[in-house]
């Protein structure tokens, strides 16, 4: 469980961590961790798709295709 309130900011998309904290649980968000895969190795969210920032541009087509039930 999250316990802070602090602001969890992405460009243009800001959720409190107690909003967050109901996302991890939630089947319809994409957990996306868009840091280098050794810090991804090291420690991640469970479910979290690993896809570093430098190749997110050429995976694009898979992030936003509709996921299969």
């Amino acid at each position: 469980m999250i316990r802070s309130t602090k602001l969890v900011s992405i460009p243009s998309i800001s959720v409190i961590l107690e909003e967050l904290d109901s996302m991890l649980y939630n089947e319809n968000v994409l957990h996306l961790d868009v840091r280098p895969p050794v810090e991804y190795e090291f420690g991640h969210i469970t479910g979290a798709v690993s896809i570093p920032k430098n190749e997110l541009m050429n995976k694009l087509q898979f992030v936003c295709s509709p996921m299969k039930p």
